[in-house]
Parts: C-alpha cells; sequence; structure tokens
C-alpha cells in the first residue's frame, strides 16, 4: 500500500471516529451565515421569519497560510527532486509554511499535499492533466493554470479544511466524469477564479453518497466554504442519455447524514449550457442555512433549465440580488426550491432582489413547494411561456410582498401568482401584469391575504384574484397606465459626420424604463440596412443613438421625430418636432484605388475599388463607373452602370465575352464625387486569357491497309465537356485532308471528334498520329499516339 492510500484510511478512520462523538454532542441546526441586503425593511407576519434575519450572519473562519519558510522552485525538471511518482512529497526539506512556486509546463504530475500547510504559487505556469490534492493541513493555490483532458476527474480536490483557490484557471475538456473543483474539508475559499468544464450530458450518479452530477464544475460536500468572484462555465461534450445533466455548482449533504451548510456563493458569473438538463447551482440534501447572492447565472437546456434549484426540503436558506435567466425549448425554472413536495418542511427562508427572466415552454419565475414562514419580496420576473406561472407556491404562513411580475402566455388560464393547498399567506404590494384571465389563482388554499396589490390581467384589480376558498380580497388596484411625455432635441452636424439623436420619456412621478421607440427624420423611419426599424430601448427615462448623416444629404433643416411604443405600465407616445441642421461642408479631395485583375474568357470576374480621402478616411457615398479601353460598362439599356461606394469600397461583378482577345486591357474607375467628396479616377489594367483545355485520343491505335478507320478524340475542361472549336489529325506531321487537298476540320459534339478517314495508299507501318484541338475562347493544344497499319 503506498503512502497517499495509507494517510487517507487513517484520515477516514479518524474523521468517523470524531463524527460519532460529534453526533452527540452537537444540534442538528445551524445559524446562517448570510446578511440580508439592507434596501427595504421586510415585515413578516410570523417570530419564525425574524428568526431567519436575525440568525443570518455566521462569522467564517477561513485564513490563508502564512509566508513564512522556504521557497521551492518546481519545474518539469525539478519535479522528481520533491515528488515521488505518485506525486507525494518525499523530500523532507519541505515543511510547513514553506512555498512551491511552479514554472513553465508541466504534464501528466500530480500534487498530492499531505500534512503540510503550504502555499502553492504559479510563475506563468501550467499543469496538463495534473491534480492538486490537500489532505490533512491546508493549502493556499495561487495563480496557476490547469489543462485537463479525459485521463483526470478533477483539477483541486480539497480534502482538508481552510484552503484556498485564487487568480487561477481551471479548464477541463472530457467526455468522463468530472468534478473539476472539488471541496471537502471546511471553510475553503475559491475566489477570482476562471473555471471552464466540458462534460458528459449524463445521468446522475445515484450510486454515491452524496449523489452528485456527472458534470460539475464546483462540487460542495462540506462547510462554511466561500466562492466567490470567479467566473464559471460549463457545457456538455456528448449527450450520454436523453435525460442527462449537467451543473456548474452543486452542494450536497450525504444520505448517511452529512451537512453541506452555511455556505456562500456570491459575485460569480454562471453559465450553463446544455441541450438536455441543465442546472446552474444545485443544492441536495442536508443544505440548510446556505447564502446565494449577487451572482449572474444564465442557464441554457433545451430539455430543462434550471438557474437556481434546492431538490429537498431547507431551511433558512437565503437566495438575493441575483440576475438570473433560463432558458429552454421545454421546462424552465428561475428559482425552484422542494418543487417536488419532497418530504419535509421548507421553512424560514428568504428570496428577496432577484431579477428574473425566463423563457420557455413549460415555466415558473418561483416553484416552491411546503414552504412556511419564508418571505418572497422585492424580486423582478419577467416570463413570456406556453405554460408558465410566475411564483407556484404551495405553503402557509408565508410573506409575497413588493414583487414585480410581468407574465406572457399562449393560454389564459396560467396565473402570476398561484396558491395551491396554501394557508395564512400574505400577498401585498405586488405588481402582477398578465395577458391572462387572472392575475392570482388560489386553488384549495383558504385564510389568505390578498391586498394593496396592482392586478391586470383580462379580469383586473379584485376582479383578478380567482377564489377557490375562503381569502380576503381587498383594495387590489388596477393597473393604470401613465401619460408620457416624449421630448427630441435639435441637433447640428455634417453631411458624413455622425450625431447624437437625443430623446427624453417622462412621466408623473416615475422614471420610465422599458420600452422603446424609433427616430423619425422628415418622417421616415430610421432602419438598418436590412430595412428593420432601429428600436432604442428606454433606460433611466433616456433614449440615444449614434446616426451617421449621409454623405449626399444637402445642407439644410431636416425635421426629426420620435414615436415611443409604450409599456403596460406607460402609455404610447410621440414627440414634438425638433430639428436637425446640415451645415455647408467643404469638398475634400478623394483618392480612388483598383486592383488589377487576371480572368479567362467566358468567366465572371470582379472588378474592385476602394476609395478614401486625403486623410485616409474612408468614403462612404457616391457612385463608382468602371471602363474599359475608355469604354463605359453599360446595362441591356445602354445606360452606364453605377455602383454604389459603402464604407470605402465598391465591387462589380463583370462578365469576359468569350470573343476577345487574349490581352491586357485598361480599367479605368471613375469616382463620381458627391456633396462632400470630389471626383477622382485611376488606371489599372486587366489580363484577359484563353481558356485551357486537354485532349485525348480515343480510337483505336491499331488498322490494317486500305480500309477506312474511325478516327476520334475527346476535348474537355477540367472534365467538363466541350461543344465548340474543332480538331484536325495529322499523320507523321501531315495535316488529313480530303481528295481534292482541303483541310478535314472534325466538329465537336458532346466532347468528342470524330474523323472516318481511308488508309487507302498508306504503307503498312507505325506513324505518329496527332490531334490538334483550337477555337477563339481556348489555347491551342494537341496530344500524339503511335498508329500502325498492318497487312
Amino acid at each position: 500500500m503506498n503512502k497517499r492510500k495509507y494517510n487517507k484510511i487513517i484520515i477516514l478512520l479518524i474523521t468517523l471516529t470524531i463524527l460519532v462523538i460529534s453526533t452527540s454532542l452537537v444540534s442538528a441546526s445551524d445559524t446562517n451565515n448570510t446578511t440580508i441586503p439592507d434596501k427595504q425593511v421586510i415585515t413578516s407576519n410570523t417570530t419564525h421569519t425574524n428568526h431567519a434575519i436575525q440568525n443570518y450572519q455566521k462569522t467564517v473562519n477561513n485564513k490563508q497560510i502564512k509566508k513564512t519558510g522556504q521557497n521551492h522552485i518546481i519545474n518539469n525538471t525539478s519535479y522528481d527532486n520533491y515528488f515521488d511518482e505518485d506525486g507525494v512529497i518525499f523530500n523532507d526539506s519541505v515543511k510547513d509554511n514553506d512555498t512551491l512556486t511552479i514554472t513553465g509546463t508541466i504534464i501528466n504530475k500530480n500534487f498530492y499535499i499531505e500534512d503540510l500547510s503550504l502555499n502553492i504559487e504559479g510563475n506563468n505556469a501550467t499543469l496538463i492533466e495534473s491534480t492538486i490534492e490537500a489532505i490533512g493541513k491546508p493549502i493556499t493555490v495561487s495563480n496557476i493554470t490547469i489543462n485537463n483532458t479525459d485521463t483526470r476527474n478533477s483539477a483541486i480536490i480539497f480534502y482538508s479544511s481552510n484552503c484556498t483557490l485564487q487568480n487561477s484557471t481551471i479548464i477541463t475538456n472530457t467526455t468522463n466524469d468530472v468534478k473539476a473543483v472539488y471541496i471537502v474539508g471546511n471553510n475553503t475559499t475559491i475566489k477570482n477564479n476562471i473555471i471552464t468544464v466540458c462534460g458528459p450530458s449524463d445521468e446522475i450518479d445515484w450510486y454515491s453518497d452524496p449523489d452528485l452530477a456527472r458534470t460539475l464544475a464546483v462540487a460542495i460536500v462540506s462547510n462554511n466554504n466561500i466562492i466567490k468572484n470567479n467566473t464559471i462555465t460549463t457545457y456538455s461534450t456528448i449527450s450520454k442519455i436523453s435525460y442527462g445533466s449537467i451543473e456548474s455548482i452543486t452542494i450536497q449533504g450525504s444520505i448517511s447524514g452529512n451537512r453541506a451548510e452555511n455556505n456562500i456563493i456570491e459575485d460569480n458569473i454562471i453559465t450553463t449550457t446544455t441541450t438536455d438538463y441543465a442546472y446552474g447551482i444545485n443544492l441536495g440534501q442536508n443544505i440548510n442555512n446556505n447564502t446565494i447572492r449577487n451572482n449572474i447565472i444564465n442557464t441554457i437546456g433545451n430539455n430543462f433549465a434550471d438557474s437556481i434549484q434546492a431538490f429537498s426540503a431547507v431551511n433558512y436558506l437565503v437566495i438575493t440580488g441575483n440576475n438570473i435567466t433560463s432558458t429552454s425549448d421545454n421546462f424552465s425554472d428561475g428559482i425552484a426550491v422542494s418543487k417536488d413536495n419532497m418530504a419535509g418542511k421548507t421553512m424560514n427562508n428568504i428570496i428577496t432582489y432577484n431579477n428574473i427572466n425566463i423563457t420557455g415552454y413549460t415555466s415558473t419565475l418561483i416553484d416552491i413547494g411546503n414552504l412556511e414562514y419564508s418571505i418572497i419580496a422585492y424580486n423582478n420576473g419577467t416570463i413570456t411561456s406556453t405554460y408558465p406561472y410566475g411564483f407556484n407556491i404551495k405553503g402557509d404562513h408565508n410573506t409575497i410582498q413588493d414583487n414585480n411580475i410581468n407574465l406572457t402566455s399562449n393560454h389564459t388560464n396560467m396565473t402570476g401568482i398561484h396558491l395551491t393547498s396554501s394557508n395564512n399567506n400574505n400577498i401585498t404590494n405586488n405588481t402582477v401584469n398578465t395577458n391572462t384571465n387572472y392575475a392570482i389563482i388560489l386553488t384549495d388554499s383558504n385564510n389568505n391575504l390578498i391586498k394593496n396589490n396592482y392586478l391586470y390581467g383580462i379580469n383586473r384589480a379584485d376582479k383578478s384574484v380567482l377564489n377557490n376558498g375562503n381569502n380576503i380580497i381587498q383594495k387590489n388596484k388596477p393597473i393604470i397606465k401613465k401619460n408620457t411625455t416624449l421630448t427630441v432635441y435639435d441637433t447640428i452636424g455634417k453631411a458624413n459626420n455622425t450625431i447624437l439623436l437625443n430623446a427624453t420619456v417622462k412621466a408623473v412621478n416615475s422614471t420610465v424604463n422599458g420600452g422603446k421607440l424609433v427616430f423619425k427624420i422628415n418622417g421616415k423611419t430610421l432602419r438598418y440596412d436590412n430595412g428593420t426599424p432601429i428600436y432604442i430601448s428606454i433606460v433611466n427615462g433616456k433614449a440615444t443613438y449614434n446616426y451617421t448623416i449621409p454623405c449626399n444629404w444637402s445642407a439644410k433643416n431636416y425635421t426629426i421625430t420620435a414615436v415611443y411604443s409604450g409599456t403596460w405600465e406607460y402609455n404610447y407616445s410621440r414627440s414634438n418636432n425638433s430639428t436637425l441642421t446640415i451645415v455647408p461642408t467643404n469638398n475634400s479631395n478623394t483618392i480612388i484605388e483598383v486592383n488589377p485583375v487576371t480572368g479567362v474568357k467566358n468567366e465572371t470576374i470582379y472588378l474592385n475599388a476602394s476609395i478614401h480621402d486625403m486623410n485616409g478616411v474612408k468614403v462612404d457615398c457616391g457612385n463608382v463607373i468602371f471602363k474599359i479601353n475608355c469604354k463605359t460598362i453599360r446595362d441591356s439599356e445602354g445606360k452606364p452602370i453605377y455602383t454604389a461606394v459603402h464604407n470605402g469600397t465598391v465591387s462589380y461583378k463583370f462578365y469576359i465575352p468569350y470573343n476577345w482577345s487574349a490581352k491586357n486591357y485598361t480599367i479605368t474607375a471613375v469616382y463620381t464625387g458627391d456633396n462632400t467628396h470630389q471626383q477622382s479616377r485611376i488606371n489599372n489594367t486587366l489580363t484577359v486569357l484563353n481558356r485551357n483545355a486537354n485532349i485525348t485520343i480515343t480510337s483505336k491505335n491499331l488498322a490494317k491497309i486500305n480500309t477506312n478507320h474511325v478516327l476520334s478524340a475527346r476535348i474537355r475542361e477540367n472534365n467538363n465537356t466541350i461543344n465548340r472549336g474543332v480538331v484536325i489529325f495529322k499523320l507523321n506531321g501531315k495535316t488529313l485532308k480530303d481528295s481534292q487537298g482541303n483541310t478535314l476540320y472534325c466538329n465537336i459534339t458532346r466532347g468528342i471528334a470524330l474523323l472516318n478517314y481511308s488508309l487507302k495508299g498508306l504503307a503498312p507501318k507505325n506513324y505518329n498520329l496527332i490531334a490538334v484541338y483550337s477555337d477563339k475562347m481556348y489555347n491551342r493544344v494537341e496530344t500524339k499516339t503511335i498508329f500502325t497499319i498492318t497487312k
């Protein structure tokens, strides 16, 4: 048994002994470790929720290793002086608090750090097919790149507590199971890293404890850890089963009772993408007192997308300040907690200040089962789906207040807030805007208070609540759209210059956010090159657009207006007329350049030119005409062809006639000028070449004297049949002629030339038979073979 395996067994036995002793001493409940954002005072109707807020903060003891010892340089050469073949340190000069500085590229080496507190720092270091693993004492890993494929399941494994991974890049691209960063010890910090994992979409490993996904960027199976300010990207390389899944971060306790609590996931950018089931952050079992805050979470799964999921019953879970986007062709959730009504209560949880955007077929913003004494407040949610619920809640004694929900559905029986078998909940001061029959639906629910909400659906205010139970519904108001005032401001500019179009949208006692506007000049809507209108979003009551004035516009006044689309909250409006003043500009000199071109007859080429001013600035207006040997290229009606200049270039497709001579021609490109640019011209060369054909003699090369013999040849151009030109045949250099001395020309049909020729008078012997092809469009080409006449 090697040293590493032996130590693991000893550590496992010690850990089990401590667990047995501590189970009889430690309470099953811990305080949590997160503070509520200091934005609004949230009032609950229970003391249970107040307890959740008061016990929301816990200090995490996470200290980095002090740098007081020696520095050891580890590179591809010195590695073997410190580590054995298993990657275990054997060099006695390495002591606690030493630093291992890794330099350069090291391939296929592991770093198993047992019972040593070390700083492992990279200096332009890249580890390929490698793992860093800590057992016993804590280590700090900094500034290292690890790039693994199928040979490694993990890049970082921390069995030790109080470890740190920081300022590093972890990349794994594999078709096998992967936990790129695996946290088993407590009080670990993972911060300021870039973690990218590409792994298989596969079934959960139900045979492990905890049962983990097979593709994980960060796996946490312990307590009091911090995952902060990382960029974590996870996507699937292959799909091993149709319902396979991948996860960016998982927090999992075990069936045997180990807990994963008091962890903080904050300030990360988390992106998860697969064709199957995608989870941004997944929490399994024994997961109380965790905090997920201020993250950007984007989750895309064709079958299922869930940005935050707590699979089992959970207490004191805080989800706050996150920007969440879930997108799926089928099922999608923003936040899902015990949605399948798992056994146990889900109590004293806080979900606040999240921005949630959901797209899918069957979808929810927030979906929670068995929820009690919890707060859902100050969230903004937009959901577009065939079958959406905004908040889908089953539970009692909860506060749902001050949320904004915008819901768009293909079916009128969906709703913004749905309570099922739920009692004694307060739903107050929410704004719910839907295109369905009801903003709120209460199913088999009693003693709930629905009050002071703004409710808008096909039914509005109190009538927008479908009450299937004994509930209090009062003082709910319809959403009354606010009138808006749209103002566009005067501006001045020059042709071919960029100006700023500026508009404001105002409403009484409100800053307008949302909706779009279009600008119009002289009544014509500004559009992109493809004809699509240019829509500008309203942010903080303002809309601006950088517009380049066409260079052919005259110096005069133009009218600018704008039209605001409105939203469910704000009315449509039109602006006043304002003025765009285009001032005169001096025409600048221009330089036109044209490229030399070579082409063959009966082929299309491109005549290309570029135009810029004397300062090298590209001209973006005006036209170019092309001439060849001083003759302007014209259309079928005899009119000159003008090619528009775009971004300083023009390109004209030109067909070279088949009957042109093979020689050099003069191309002339003439820029016509415009209001701001002067005319210019330039010459260059068009070289026209004949085409190349190949000829093969296909007739038999053996004949008898005094007989008629058919000579044949095949003519092609790059395996394409030629049906033009003529072929002549020669014997020993003499062209074959008829009885009157005329050369025998053979026309070509379907690429074949045939000549039925009498061999009368020719002696029996070997002759050189030559076939010659000629045509105005092709270069002359010939081939020869031995032709034998026998007695």
